[in-house]
Formats: structure tokens, C-alpha cells, sequence
């Protein structure tokens, strides 16, 4: 099993995690975690990042990255019909060792809620969970995830 570390950017938005085979380690770069806990963002929107990897076929690693934003950071605008909507994108890329890129993607998401006010907050009312999935020879890897809110 490899070790890998996390890299939180200064760069606004950005998480970045690096992959060594079927493991993401947490706190200090080339450090064994002390406790297990999901990686978190910097900048203004803040989300979490968790991985978790697989033994696929043929010596590969099927590596899943689950998503979680608290929907509080966003910027919901309210729909004809009623209800707020909240629309973000997210785009993740992995490079390799040398830093070519091996997958990126960017997605548009929405998010929404029947209210926002008293007794339930936006967070309560629009957490965004996700998940994407990518497969990988053995290796290092650098995972980064960035996320724009489209209304602020």
C-alpha cells in the first residue's frame, strides 16, 4: 500500500490531494495521518474531499473521490415557480508524476431548496454530496478540485 499526502493550495477554491495507489494520507506532506479525516479547502467556498481506493483488475486501482459542499456558501436565487436554485461548477483534473494531465472534467451543478429562513439553514437545505471515480496504473498522482459559484 503507498502513502500519499495532501497539498492544500493558497489558490482560491483549490483542494489538491495526492494519490499513491489506493491511499490519500491527510496533514503533512509525505506524513501518515494521525486521525482519519476528510481534506478540506481553502479560500472562500469551503468543501471537503475524501477518497477511497479499490483493487481493480489487472493491478489497477479504482480510486473514488467523494464531494461534500455545505450549500450556505452559495449564492441561491429565487425560482418563478418558488424555491431557491444555486448553480456551481466544479472541475477536477489528475496529473501524473510528470504532470500530464490524465482526466479532467468540468461540471455544472445545481442545487435547491423550498426555503431559506428560520429553521433551516441553506447548509441543512442544499448540501451538495458527489462523487466521481477514476482509474489508475500504480503510481503518484495529484488530484485537484476547484469550485466556482456562477451567482457571486
Amino acid at each position: 500500500m503507498g502513502r500519499s499526502f495532501l497539498h492544500l493550495t493558497q489558490c482560491l477554491l483549490i483542494v489538491s490531494v495526492a494519490l499513491t495507489g489506493a491511499h490519500a494520507w491527510a496533514d503533512t506532506p509525505g506524513a501518515v495521518p494521525t486521525q482519519d479525516r476528510p481534506y478540506v479547502s481553502s479560500g472562500q467556498i469551503r468543501f471537503y474531499i475524501d477518497t477511497s481506493g479499490f483493487r481493480a483488475a489487472e493491478g489497477l486501482t479504482y480510486q473514488e473521490v467523494y464531494f461534500l459542499l455545505p450549500g450556505d456558501q452559495l449564492s441561491f436565487q429565487p425560482e418563478a415557480g418558488g424555491g431557491y436554485t444555486a448553480t456551481f461548477t466544479v472541475e477536477w483534473c489528475v496529473r501524473g508524476a510528470e504532470g500530464d494531465t490524465l482526466q479532467y472534467r468540468r461540471l455544472m451543478r445545481r442545487t435547491q431548496t423550498d426555503s431559506i429562513g428560520p429553521g433551516r439553514t441553506q447548509a441543512e437545505a442544499s448540501a451538495v454530496l458527489d462523487l466521481f471515480s477514476v482509474t489508475l496504473k500504480p503510481g503518484d498522482y495529484l488530484l485537484t478540485v476547484a469550485v466556482r459559484d456562477t451567482f457571486s
